[in-house]
């Protein structure tokens, strides 16, 4: 996940959240921070689980340029998953450490 190279945004750090049935941290091959389970600040699918990769690298952080848009990012967060555990649907979220903060406080009114 990139963030582009805009100074209001030069701290935001966003998490990404793999939900699905059976999903633990043997499918999270290579991830760039630390790698978590709790409470994500959106609402799961019944059955299904989330392991959470929250982005603890350095800010700011390696810079990339997309030369079609002319566009500089900063990279953030990257998770490598070469297999899943089982069969179904699975999501992708992304969050910002403070919506974890508050799903870990169990204030979820905001949504």
């Amino acid at each position: 996940m990139t963030v582009p190279k805009l100074e209001p945004v030069r701290e935001f750090a966003p998490s990404l959240a793999l939900v699905g049935p059976a999903v633990g941290f043997a499918e999270i091959e290579d991830h760039t921070g630390s790698v978590v389970s709790y409470s994500v600040p959106f609402k799961i699918p019944e059955g299904t689980d989330a392991v959470v990769a929250v982005y603890s690298g350095q800010i700011p952080s390696p810079e990339f340029y997309e030369p079609f848009t002319q566009t500089t990012y900063w990279e953030r967060q990257q998770i490598v998953i070469e297999s899943l555990p089982a069969t179904g649907t699975y999501y992708l979220g992304s969050c910002s450490t403070l919506d974890l903060a508050r799903a870990r406080a169990g204030n979820t009114h905001w949504q």
